[in-house]
């Protein structure tokens, strides 16, 4: 049977501490494994005595989460940048693009966020290994 799953192999992650940057002006991080947007919307619950047994939400605020996997490479340019953000006494914030295909206008999702993790692996029998992680702060636009 056919499938209309889409590869994940085109993919790709960029960043700059230009927050006013275009995703083209954006640094691409080189050899991404793995990349994992998550988006959450809080709910408030309004549940009354009115509400016939059913419980009633409103939307609450919006959270999001950028988990990402890398061949570590010390002197890639946007893998070296998201550690220097990491661990600056005054750490910028910083733009990034989430995007599913080769295309920079196509299939992305954009916002600035805050560096929260960057580990290393030093593994005896495989490739090491980066693994960054990021907080979204303020709003999240999405582009077919």
């Amino acid at each position: 049977m056919a499938t209309a799953a889409l590869t994940g192999r085109a993919g790709q992650l960029r960043f700059s501490t230009n927050l006013a940057a275009l995703t083209t002006s954006l640094t691409k991080v080189a050899e991404l494994m793995d990349c994992t947007l998550t988006v959450n919307r809080k709910e408030i619950d309004v549940t009354s005595h009115d509400s016939s047994g059913f419980k009633s939400v409103l939307y609450g605020i919006m959270d999001a989460k950028l988990s990402a996997k890398v061949n570590y490479i010390s002197t890639g340019a946007a893998q070296k940048n998201l550690a220097i953000q990491l661990l600056a006494s005054a750490p910028l914030k910083m733009r990034a693009s989430v995007l599913a295909s080769t295309q920079t206008s196509k299939k992305k999702w954009e916002f600035n966020c805050i560096i929260t993790k960057f580990e290393q692996s030093l593994p005896t029998d495989k490739q090491i290994v980066g693994t960054v992680e990021a907080i979204v702060d303020g709003a999240i636009t999405r582009t077919s």
